[in-house]
């Protein structure tokens, strides 16, 4: 697996689903259509290892778009 700094996007989604659990993944999955559910579930399914720092780094990474996303939405 790439360090955290070279992760794709969708590679970062699917460990974004991961780290978030299958009933919040499930949540989120039921606003998305079948062809981006079928991109992520794959995108997953390619994951050979996921470590706990790739966890942090893309739950950091997203933390950081919500706030901004809250700080622009004011």
């Amino acid at each position: 697996m790439p360090d955290v700094y070279s992760l794709t996007p969708r590679q970062k989604v699917a460990i974004l689903m991961i780290a978030l659990g299958q009933e919040a993944a499930a949540q989120i999955l039921r606003y998305l259509n079948d062809y981006e559910i079928e991109d992520i579930t794959q995108a997953i399914a390619e994951l050979k290892t996921v470590t706990t720092e790739q966890e942090d780094e893309v739950l950091g990474e997203f933390e950081q778009l919500l706030v901004a996303g809250h700080y622009v939405a004011r």
